[in-house]
């Protein structure tokens, strides 16, 4: 999640054949029909503040789908020059709509309890099938906040694309 930088994975031709030969085993020891559900996870568009008290930050959403109708929404929330914060600096306010805009989750305004480059708060994981009208898809939109040296300033995330809950 840190800007401007990517990861990848380079295996060696060993470390390869030996994944080969452990998802083959897998695949004889678990039966088809019982491999779990993955999760799958959905965010959104970085946005940059700034500087706030010298500080320059940004902001993230994302949806998890932790299987079935399972989920929870997240905000990230960090320094764009990846060094640490002192604690308290940042806040994040995660909420979780139905695509149709309709709130379903609200989490509470939480803030870094250490110093920090970056930290994540998260929505309780909840049903949606019980909690917001059945299976549907649904989206994580919410507010980060920067400490200006006298209280906060509040800004605006971008929605993460929507992700589909079902049973």
């Amino acid at each position: 999640m840190r800007r401007g930088c990517e990861t990848s994975v380079h295996l060696s031709r060993h470390r390869k054949l030996a994944l080969a030969g452990s998802l083959a085993l897998l695949a004889t020891i678990v039966p088809l029909g019982a491999v779990p559900a993955y999760a799958s996870e959905a965010t959104g568009n970085l946005g940059y503040y700034g500087p706030v008290d010298g500080i320059s930050y940004w902001n993230q959403n994302g949806i998890i789908n932790n299987g079935g109708s399972y989920q929870e929404g997240y905000i990230a929330v960090g320094n764009q020059v990846n060094s640490n914060v002192p604690t308290g600096y940042l806040g994040g306010l995660p909420e979780t709509f139905s695509q149709a805009g309709v709130l379903c989750l609200a989490g509470a305004w939480n803030y870094n309890g250490s110093p920090v480059e970056a930290d994540f708060f998260y929505t309780k994981e909840e049903n949606m099938a019980n909690n917001c009208g059945g299976p549907g898809y649904f989206y994580s939109w919410g507010e980060s906040r920067a400490y200006n040296g006298n209280g906060y300033y509040t800004y605006s995330s971008f929605k993460s694309p929507v992700l589909y809950m079902g049973s």
